[in-house]
């Protein structure tokens, strides 16, 4: 969970410095949503952590980890 509240974050700092969301799912959407989106989706891998597996979720962590220093070094 510390991966995809470093992705929100840093997602909601880099939206206000004038980055652009990439992710074609949550492009264009306001920032409140955005929280919203991410909220849900990290709680629906809280709830469901079983039955994804070990594997997905590091994976999910590796990638939302990712995304977060990405966010950081794309900030003008």
């Amino acid at each position: 969970m510390i991966c995809q509240s470093a992705d929100l974050a840093s997602t909601v700092y880099a939206l206000n410095h004038g980055a652009m969301e990439l992710n074609p799912i949550l492009a264009g959407m306001s920032w409140p949503w955005l929280v919203v989106t991410k909220t849900v989706m990290t709680a629906l891998l809280v709830v469901y952590n079983e039955e994804i597996g070990e594997e997905a979720l590091a994976t999910v962590n590796v990638i939302t980890c990712g995304a977060a220093v990405n966010n950081v070094l794309v900030v003008k």
